[in-house]
This record gives C-alpha cells, structure tokens and sequence, in this order.
C-alpha cells in the first residue's frame, strides 16, 4: 500500500490550523535567522519583506478555495476581503473591524483587538511581530494591482 504524499491532497478542502507555539516557534526560528546573518539588519523591514512574498502567493491559494469570490477593483472592496475572507483563513476569525483614519481618504485601519499571536509573543525593542502579518497584507494588496504601504500600529 502506498502512502499519499502532500501532493495528492486537494487543496481547495484542506485547513490545517497550527498550534500556537508551533507559530512562535517558527517566527522565533525566522528573527534568529536574520538576527545572526546580520547583526544590523532591520528585522522589521525583513519580516515585511517575507510576509510580502507569502501574501503574493496567499491571494491565489484563497481565490482558489473561495468559490463565489470575484476580483476586486475597489480598493475599499479589497481591504473588505482581507478583513473577513483572508483574515478567517490565517486567524480563523474575522478582524473586528476596517476603519477609515481620520486625516487622510486614502488610509484605512483593520483592527482586530484578540490577535491571539500577537498577545503571546513577547516585546521587542528592535522590531514589532506584526510586520510579518502586515508584509502578507501588502502582498495581497500589490499583487491584486493596488499598490500600498502597510504599516503596523499598536492600540
């Protein structure tokens, strides 16, 4: 009898959820990575940039398992996707909410209050864990053609 291998599974079904410190673990295993490249490398910058390569790739896995979506070409529409649909899939949950900042038209907001990864890895003074989350999002945002800078914020 043989085994299937990663490759014959249907990916449109499949939702694995990782534990926790399965997460941190790897994020622990991705600074150490950098921080002992480079000692002075800017691992915000770094985590963006990987979370950016995902996100690009992410966008297609979600189109892919979501059934009735159809490509958005309003930015608020996109940002609404990520909110709920893309959001689900990484977190298992919705974000709260997408707010509007009050000085500029062009900035928005996702705030999700309980990010259960974000409230179990501990502070850092040289970088903050949610660049990679935001790198992901910018990646998605650029490859569906709306070029973005995402930043990360606390509160």
């Amino acid at each position: 009898m043989s085994q299937k291998s990663i490759y014959d599974k249907n990916i449109r079904n499949t939702r694995q959820d990782i534990s926790l410190s399965t997460f941190s673990y790897l994020i622990s295993e991705i600074c150490q990575k950098y921080l002992s490249g480079n000692k002075d490398c800017n691992l915000d910058i770094e985590l963006t940039k990987l979370g950016e390569k995902i996100g690009m790739k992410y966008l297609d896995l979600v189109v892919y398992r979501e059934k009735l979506y159809k490509r958005e070409i309003k930015h608020i529409e996109m940002l609404k996707f990520i909110q709920t649909i893309v959001w689900k899939n990484l977190f298992g949950k919705a974000a709260d909410s997408l707010e509007r900042l009050r000085d500029s038209d062009t900035s928005y907001e996702i705030v999700d209050k309980n990010l259960t990864y974000l409230q179990y890895s501990s502070p850092h003074p040289n970088f903050h864990i949610g660049s990679f989350v935001a790198g992901i999002v910018q990646g998605i945002l650029k490859v569906a053609n709306f070029p973005c800078e995402v930043q990360v914020t606390d509160g």
